[in-house]
């Protein structure tokens, strides 16, 4: 947003663009509408310290902008060039601006508005009558804000504001603060010696009369009433108005008059006794009055400050790289990589700065060297360069270089480099100038590798096919008093092939209720496996009746 400045070679004179709306700043301000400028519907602008509206808001989003929020910065005029697009404009808000007069033609293509606020500006009576006149052109306008200009009368309870009670405190609060405003520029005035009255008190009666869809002035309602007596007396104030805008004129012909010898008289002083006065402008502190010149001065040195601060922020904000930048780095890396191979001669070192997992491939082709690099797929090939020479291969990545010795000597001038469409990896062909190189680690290589996959098959069909029944006879002694035995015995049943129907009768012994056992050739006879548990009788003598029941538990009943 800082002007830019250029000066002619032949002359002293600066000629500075005054500070417009751009499309960056368009851009920026268009987020609730994700960042489409097109069809920008509402935009705010406050604060930006502007000078002018532009080309580039009308050309953007023209025809589609319905608001335009354009409060407290320093536009001095409307330019019908920059105006004449916003054809769709509803509300227009100019609060706090520095234009003395609405330009003829520059609202004029605004078919639509009906909202117009130009309060704190500086619009007096010498050019009310122009600014009322082209407010006249538009038939849709029905609120207008005048407040806080100079020839607007700030008392709203006197004259022609007195007819209508329907103003809240609101307004009287803003109408005390303009006429305090107006009346200390009256103070900081250096041509009248007596105050001047705080605006002309026909103004709202006036503007009332011109303007007959008017609604609502200063944000309060005109009454019909109120129209038909200013209709009434519209000749006499068109008359007073004449005369008062011819004072006016005098009075700033004067003004301007005594400014001019106020600045000679300064830069003489100043030429005179320079140190002086840089000593009396450092220590003590300016009152400034409220004027466009003095406004502008302000913005100015604000603008500047801003832009200064928002150049700081950006230098040190993380800068993201473009594709110029990366090519750039690409070849000076290259160069760099080149220069140091050629010093170097034939002592060259291999280096892999991009720490890719490359592989040499001399079985699939016989004759010729393939070297594989996992590059990525999006990776741009302009920043890819290959240098193939007959003993070693430099290969430059997005300014890393890979360096590799070759396993053979190779034709550098046939060789071949290409990258995947789907992957993105980069293959080199380079062919032997010895085929028969290397052959025998090749082969010995090759078989090797056909002896360790014919061992792992092997392996994988042995691990398929193994017998657990004769696997679980070495995990211990077949002993049934022993937890070994005992599992022993259970992978062996469990992994015996079952052949025909399986029967339950006898595990359980027939002195327990158990079925007899009778012989079929068709049935798989089942083993009950158990722990073994010896009980001791309760009266302390031993059993030993049934010997061959001891490792049996005892009957229930």
């Amino acid at each position: 947003m800082v002007p830019t400045a250029t000066t002619d070679t032949d002359t002293t004179d600066t000629i500075t663009t005054p500070r417009h709306i751009t499309l960056d700043l368009l851009r920026r301000r268009s987020e609730h509408n994700e960042g489409l400028v097109s069809t920008l519907e509402e935009l705010a602008l406050h604060q930006e310290e502007l000078e002018a509206i532009g080309p580039i808001l009308g050309r953007t989003c023209g025809r589609t902008l319905k608001i335009l929020l354009l409060q407290n910065n320093v536009i001095s005029t409307l330019d019908p060039r920059e105006t004449k697009m916003l054809k769709s404009l509803e509300y227009l808000n100019l609060a706090l601006n520095n234009l003395t007069t609405v330009t003829r033609g520059s609202l004029c293509r605004c078919e639509f508005l009906n909202k117009l606020d130009l309060t704190l500006n500086f619009v007096d009576v010498d050019e009310l009558e122009r600014t009322v006149d082209e407010l006249a052109t538009l038939r849709s306008l029905r609120e207008l804000f005048l407040l806080g200009n100079p020839s607007m009368y700030s008392d709203v309870g006197d004259g022609a504001g007195s007819s209508s009670n329907s103003s809240s405190s609101s307004n009287d609060v803003v109408g005390k603060a303009a006429e305090a405003l107006q009346a200390s520029n009256a103070d900081n005035g250096t041509s009248s010696e007596k105050k001047q009255p705080p605006g002309w008190k026909g103004c709202r009666a006036y503007v009332i009369a011109r303007l007959p869809n008017l609604k609502s002035l200063d944000g309060t309602d005109v009454l019909r009433s109120e129209r038909i007596l200013a209709t009434e007396r519209l000749p006499d104030l068109v008359a007073e108005l004449r005369q008062l805008a011819l004072v006016k004129r005098a009075e700033k012909h004067e003004e301007e008059q005594h400014r001019l010898a106020d600045l000679k008289k300064k830069m003489e002083e100043e030429e005179e006794e320079e140190d002086e006065v840089d000593l009396e402008i450092i220590g003590e502190e300016e009152l400034t009055g409220h004027t466009p010149e003095v406004r502008s001065k302000i913005s100015r040195e604000m603008a500047e400050q801003k832009a200064a601060r928002e150049e700081k922020e950006r230098a040190n904000m993380p800068r993201t790289k473009g594709e110029a930048e990366y090519e750039q780095e690409q070849r000076e890396a290259i160069e760099k990589a080149r220069q140091r191979e050629e010093e170097r001669g034939g002592n060259i070192k291999q280096c892999n700065e991009g720490r890719w997992k490359f592989s040499f491939d001399e079985e699939s082709r016989p004759g010729y060297v393939l070297l594989t690099v996992p590059i990525q797929k999006f990776l741009s090939s302009t920043l890819v360069d290959v240098d193939v020479h007959p003993t070693y291969v430099s290969i430059v990545i997005k300014g890393r270089v890979l360096r590799l010795v070759l396993p053979a000597e190779v034709r550098s001038e046939d060789s071949t480099a290409q990258r995947s469409t789907t992957t993105g990896h980069l293959l080199l062909t380079m062919p032997k100038i010895d085929p028969n190189e290397n052959m025998v680690s090749v082969r010995a290589a090759s078989r090797y590798k056909e002896e360790m996959a014919a061992s792992k098959q092997k392996k994988e069909k042995e691990n398929a096919g193994v017998d657990y029944s004769k696997a679980s006879s070495r995990v211990g002694p077949k002993d049934s008093n022993t937890s070994a035995g005992l599992a022993s015995d259970m992978l062996k049943e469990a992994t015996k092939q079952l052949k025909g129907s399986v029967r339950i009768a006898g595990l359980v012994d027939e002195r327990h209720g158990g079925v007899k056992q009778e012989p079929n050739s068709g049935v798989v006879d089942m083993k009950a496996v158990s722990s073994t548990r010896k009980a001791k009788p309760q009266d302390g003598s031993t059993d030993t009746d049934n010997d061959d029941d001891s490792d049996e538990p005892p009957a229930m009943f």
